[in-house]
């Protein structure tokens, strides 16, 4: 079965720099893991196996490969489409 984890991991990896000791899928874990919830590095370098300075690397690699992929994957709204979606926003918010 194909997964948005796995399409994700094909998606990236050619922008991380070659490394055979640690695969593709572990690393986007981890980084997605730290920048995903409130623990600290200490704590997310642990559950993944990393030291912190490694994790540290880690996450940058990863940052880095999705800003090279930003043009692909991310569109801005026209400039006729911000009325109507800051309209939509506060619909939401309740400010409307």
């Amino acid at each position: 079965m194909y997964c948005f984890q796995q399409r994700l991991c094909e998606v990236i990896a050619p922008h991380l720099p070659r490394e055979k000791s640690v695969c593709v899928r572990k690393k986007m874990l981890a980084a997605l893991w730290l920048l995903g919830t409130e623990e600290t590095y200490r704590s997310v370098a642990d559950r993944f196996g990393f030291n912190k300075g490694r994790l540290h690397h880690t996450v940058l690699d990863i940052c880095h490969a999705l800003v090279d992929l930003r043009g692909e994957y991310i569109q801005w709204p026209q400039h006729s489409e911000l009325a109507g979606m800051a309209e939509k926003w506060m619909e939401k918010a309740g400010t409307i």
